[in-house]
């Protein structure tokens, strides 16, 4: 199962790189501060919503796919007790950041659909970075319906 939890995440992390930059190009003249403005009138573009989250959402698991696939590796082969701990804290670590990032970018979101999904996902992750879940015979399709639903907002996280 440790295989294909790496595998899954290293192609997550390929994925993350590639679609960071398709989903930039499409999202780049919608600034910021005025897809937040955009969130709060009734007419918002809710494409150009979805995309600037899911860049500004991929950029963030870009920064920490490295990371990401470090701990999943330590997680599922680690077997000192403090090393691992030190991982668990690790992978907790990440997972919060990662759960700040889609907080903030999903908190105004014009498709709920989309935060909803995005949650999902970083929740799965979390669930997903223990050693227990390495044994977990389901974790895969957990980990691939998460991914399906995000994926279906942003494409990019399609590995």
């Amino acid at each position: 199962m440790s295989a294909l939890t790496l595998a899954f995440a290293t192609g997550l992390s390929a994925a993350c790189g590639s679609g960071a930059d398709e989903t930039a190009k499409s999202a780049a003249p919608a600034s910021t501060g005025a897809a937040t403005t955009a969130a709060a009138s009734p007419s918002v573009d809710v494409k150009a919503d979805t995309e600037r989250i899911c860049k500004n959402v991929i950029a963030a698991f870009d920064k920490e796919k490295m990371q990401l696939v470090e701990l999943l590796v330590k997680l599922a082969t680690e077997e000192d007790k403090a090393a691992q701990d030190k991982a668990k804290a690790d992978a907790a670590a990440l997972i919060e950041r990662l759960r700040t990032v889609v907080d903030k970018e999903t908190a105004n979101a014009a498709d709920p659909k989309v935060k909803t999904a995005l949650q999902a996902l970083v929740v799965t992750f979390g669930k997903m970075l223990t050693p227990e879940a390495m044994a977990d015979p389901d974790l895969e399709k957990k980990m691939d319906a998460a991914m399906a639903e995000a994926s279906a907002y942003c494409p990019g996280l399609n590995p």
